[in-house]
């Protein structure tokens, strides 16, 4: 949670698993655009890819 306070597991999984459903909605249909546009699929996945190796951790610290 973005305050910082604690989550039970069982809260913890319900939130990553809504998460992840969400951010899959939400790729698919960028991607069906992109494809309907006239984006070549793999390079929409690279695309993707590229962002998602660009993420960075909110757990390092500031000057790594």
């Amino acid at each position: 949670m973005p305050d910082g306070s604690s989550v039970a597991c069982r809260e913890k999984l319900k939130m990553l698993s809504e998460n992840h459903a969400e951010l899959a909605q939400m790729l698919q249909d960028a991607f069906e655009d992109a494809v309907l546009m006239g984006v070549e699929p793999e390079a929409m996945r690279e695309i993707f890819f590229e962002l998602v190796r660009s993420l960075q951790s909110p757990k390092r610290s500031a000057d790594a």
